[in-house]
């Protein structure tokens, strides 16, 4: 249960950030790309969470892992309105590639 409570204040700490350096003045793209990139940082010391000692040191790290992982998913959510593409780069992108796979590339 500890877990799942990092890890929903990972979730809306991740979106309060990038609502943070939006606010500030940074740019949509640099507001929610260091955002998901603290996240994923904060995903890192996971790897040392078999050696730890104590069970509440080992739920911390893994809450931690949680949390990044939640506050990344936050943002990346957030990315396609952003980088979306016109429909007609994406159908004449699918032709091109159909035709590449039909050639035989």
């Amino acid at each position: 249960m500890t877990i799942y409570l990092i890890s929903d204040v990972g979730s809306v700490g991740g979106g309060w950030i990038s609502s943070r350096l939006l606010h500030s003045g940074h740019s949509v793209n640099t507001s929610r790309k260091t955002s998901m990139l603290l996240c994923a940082l904060t995903v890192v010391p996971i790897v040392f969470a078999y050696r730890i000692g104590g069970m509440w040191s080992a739920v911390f790290v893994i809450g931690l892992a949680a949390a990044g992982h939640q506050g990344f998913a936050a943002n990346l959510f957030t990315l396609p309105p952003i980088f979306s593409l016109s429909r007609q780069w994406v159908l004449s992108w699918a032709s091109e590639a159909w035709q590449a796979r039909s050639a035989g590339c």
